[in-house]
């Protein structure tokens, strides 16, 4: 394992190179370089948000126009459409949150919810009808928390709601 200062070969990007993370040094070991400012050495010290900025390529080319239409969160992000999207999913996930325990009543375990999360966190599920389904999350969680306070359902409206989720979003 060798050490060498990197500073004036460094192939990161300009944020990164004058950032706090930037050690100047690399290793060689085993035919590999690994930079100081590598992303595992700062894993859990910064945001993703941060971590995205910082390793941004277009933004140190100074082609900022890049980030009208960029789909990572950063700082510097100004694509509506994700700014939207990200909204969506985090009220997603907090409508999981608040009323996972009254998901059991409904045949979903917590470690299904737990999966969805993390899919929703990683990015995983199809942005498309967020809204629409925000919309359904939330009148779910109201009608079983009147369920739940003791106050009376319409059951037929209820039941109208219930079919036309399960034939819209149901196994298919």
């Amino acid at each position: 394992m060798k050490k060498i200062n990197c500073q004036e070969s460094c192939q990161k990007t300009k944020q990164m190179k004058c950032s706090s993370f930037c050690t100047k040094e690399a290793t060689i070991s085993d035919g590999n370089i690994t930079f100081g400012c590598d992303r595992s050495s700062i894993r859990g010290e910064i945001s993703e948000e941060e971590e995205n900025y910082l390793n941004c390529k277009f933004w140190s080319m100074g082609i900022e126009e890049q980030c009208n239409v960029c789909l990572l969160s950063c700082k510097n992000n100004k694509n509506e459409e994700f700014k939207n999207t990200a909204k969506k999913m985090s009220d997603i996930k907090n409508i999981l949150d608040s009323f996972s325990p009254l998901l059991s009543m409904v045949g979903k375990s917590s470690q299904e919810i737990s999966d969805l999360k993390e899919k929703i966190s990683k990015g995983e599920i199809d942005t498309s009808g967020v809204g629409e389904v925000v919309n359904l999350a939330n009148y779910a969680k109201s009608t079983l928390e009147v369920i739940m306070s003791g106050k009376q359902v319409d059951l037929a409206e209820f039941g109208k709601m219930k079919d036309f989720v399960s034939k819209k979003y149901g196994n298919k």
